[in-house]
């Protein structure tokens, strides 16, 4: 839907409607790997519903798109807290030391995993969203946001980094996920209880040999 540049999030607000303003030929001549990530999920997304439009078959099928996902890690690592995945990394970036000062936002909007796999099991029985492309969550997001909900746990008071000031820089996402999340009648997590959740298994994985 797009790459997150403060251009394309201040052109207008992200909806069920939104692509990836960019062409398969266009990011190979940029030769830039996220914009490749980028361009590879929308060609991927393409795919889908040229399938559908043309093979009319007889399942439905419901995209849903989030923002940045994060929460507990359940995936098996390796070398416990050091093999973590990108958005799990992003988090414990935050109290391992790696900034002296809180980094600048990479997308200003989250959803917590565990919301978006209910999403996923409710789309399968929910007639709304058959066939439909839809935003989902649309939270709005700073790393300033994400240190101030880690700070609330006490096992990183001294861990965390320094106020930076970014928060104030920060382009916001306007994200309408009114549809999705309706249909399919969701509760979302508070930022503080995704942040608490993640930093407690993370912790729990510094302590694998």
């Amino acid at each position: 839907m797009t790459t997150g540049s403060p251009e394309e999030l201040l052109a207008g607000p992200i909806t069920n409607e939104t692509w990836l303003p960019i062409t398969q030929e266009q990011a190979r001549a940029m030769n830039n790997a996220y914009i490749s990530y980028c361009s590879g999920k929308k060609e991927g997304e393409l795919a889908i519903w040229d399938f559908i439009k043309a093979n009319n078959p007889s399942f439905t099928v419901t995209v849903l798109l989030p923002a940045l996902i994060f929460g507990p890690p359940i995936e098996p690592t390796k070398g416990g807290a050091k093999g973590l995945h990108y958005s799990s990394g992003v988090v414990y970036g935050l109290f391992n030391g790696t900034n002296a000062t809180i980094p600048q936002t990479s997308f200003p909007s989250y959803i917590d995993v565990r919301d978006l796999a209910d999403a996923h099991v409710r789309s399968l029985t929910e007639p709304k969203v058959a066939n439909k492309r839809l935003t989902i969550g649309g939270f709005p997001l700073t790393f300033t946001a994400m240190v101030h909900a880690l700070a609330k746990v006490p096992e990183l008071a001294g861990r965390l980094p320094a106020e930076s000031g970014e928060d104030e820089k920060v382009t916001p996402a306007r994200i309408v996920a009114d549809e999705g999340n309706t249909a399919l009648k969701l509760n979302f997590r508070s930022l503080d209880e995704t942040m608490a959740d993640t930093a407690a298994r993370i912790l729990e994985l510094e302590q694998v040999a």
